[in-house]
């Protein structure tokens, strides 16, 4: 197969000298000089190797040659226009409506949503954001009512896939007589004689454990299980019970607790205990390169949501108990 250039302006040009069979009418049309539109014209028979115009005295004729070629000059034409009225469709508003949803703690919704770094996202694209449960934000998501998803929680479908936005190591929190307190690491037959304080079952931390827990076959001992209120005044307030134990994430203790020198944390072995923070789409979408900028933004952003999530937190606790 031959390799040619052949320009629209040139094919453009040739349509309408074959409409007028007339240099002079045609460049009136084009609103060019004559002497350009034949050189754009030479141009293409050049490009085409081909001669398209018979040039006797003032007459122009159609060569055989361009007679077979006008259709297809023609239908070139037509999917260029059709081609470039596409492109501008898609282009013309360039501000778009990202819809994201989030799955997880109310209170790292709380700092996502009023990021510095999400706002600088949303001057050039609306953005809707709204705080849902696990099965609310799939089934949107497979709807195609949501372009994203932030999830702590596992959205698990043949049609959505995801990519990891933050990781962070969990681990068991105790006091320190506890008898295992000695042991660096803890392993999964030892979480099961470990009795631990929990947070209620519809927690999306308590859901993250129990998942990890099922998918390693381990069945774990609760002596409670408190709504986050009750939770957070056992470790914080309550006398330390010396054999009860808590499952938080590293990031948790150091921010939260290791200055209360309340509990000492151990790392459980291996690496199926990892609080992750996944984004979640429908695949073959490509919307993970379609708002790669985004993404990056939203890593970003959680890094920093962690303590200003803390920080609310306690802002809230401090405001209930003061009403």
């Amino acid at each position: 197969m031959n390799s040619m250039h052949i320009s629209y302006t040139s094919v453009f040009h040739f349509l309408v000298v074959a409409k007028h069979m007339n240099m002079t009418k045609a460049a009136e049309e084009l609103f060019i000089t004559q002497a350009a539109l034949s050189q754009s014209i030479a141009k293409l028979e050049g490009n085409l190797g081909l001669t398209l115009f018979y040039r006797d005295k003032k007459k122009l004729v159609l060569t055989p040659e361009a007679e077979a070629l006008l259709p297809f000059f023609e239908e070139f034409r037509q999917a260029h226009d059709t081609l470039a009225t596409a492109v501008d469709n898609l282009t013309r508003n360039p501000e778009q409506i990202v819809n994201v949803g989030f799955v997880g703690s109310a209170y790292v919704f709380s700092a996502l949503y009023y990021s510095n770094l999400l706002r600088q996202y949303r001057k050039g694209n609306k953005m809707r954001f709204a705080f849902l449960t696990d099965s609310m934000g799939l089934n949107l998501l497979l709807a195609s009512q949501l372009d994203l998803v932030v999830s702590s929680v596992s959205l698990r479908d043949p049609l959505i896939s995801s990519i990891v936005l933050s990781e962070k190591p969990i681990g068991v929190l105790m006091p320190g007589s506890h008898p295992r307190v000695r042991k660096e690491q803890i392993t999964c037959s030892d979480l099961e004689k470990l009795r631990f304080f929990g947070l209620s079952g519809s927690h999306s931390f308590r859901q993250l454990c129990d998942e990890i827990c099922r998918n390693q076959q381990l069945s774990l001992r609760y002596i409670s299980e408190d709504n986050y209120a009750e939770y957070r005044h056992r470790l914080l307030e309550a006398p330390v019970d010396p054999v009860g134990s808590f499952l938080s994430t590293e990031d948790n203790f150091n921010t939260y607790l290791k200055d209360t020198g309340r509990f000492v944390f151990r790392p459980i072995a291996g690496d199926a205990f990892r609080s992750k923070i996944c984004l979640y789409f429908r695949a073959g979408d490509k919307k993970e390169y379609r708002y790669r900028d985004l993404i990056e933004l939203l890593r970003e952003a959680l890094v920093q949501s962690s303590p200003l999530a803390y920080h609310f937190s306690d802002l809230i606790h401090s405001q209930f108990q003061n009403t």
